[in-house]
């Protein structure tokens, strides 16, 4: 459950390219697995400005695509 770059969730939430290249990136690294179980090898991580912005864009497609859904499921 740590692929955030799965084809289906970039097409559902409309990512830039770019973050979707950053997300393919992050988890063939897995840096969410190392952040967490070996904190040793941080040094190998995204810059944190990169890792900020396409975590921003995340929240607000995903927050988007949600109330997206919930619009529909009311009108049903």
């Amino acid at each position: 459950m740590h692929n955030l770059s799965d084809p289906q969730l970039v097409t559902a939430i409309k990512l830039k390219k770019k973050t979707a290249e950053h997300l393919e990136a992050l988890t063939n690294r897995r840096e969410y697995l190392i952040s967490r179980y070996g904190p040793e090898q941080v040094s190998q991580h995204t810059e944190l400005h990169r890792l900020q912005a396409t975590l921003k864009e995340m929240m607000m497609k995903v927050g988007k695509h949600l109330r997206s859904d919930k619009v529909r499921d009311a009108e049903l």
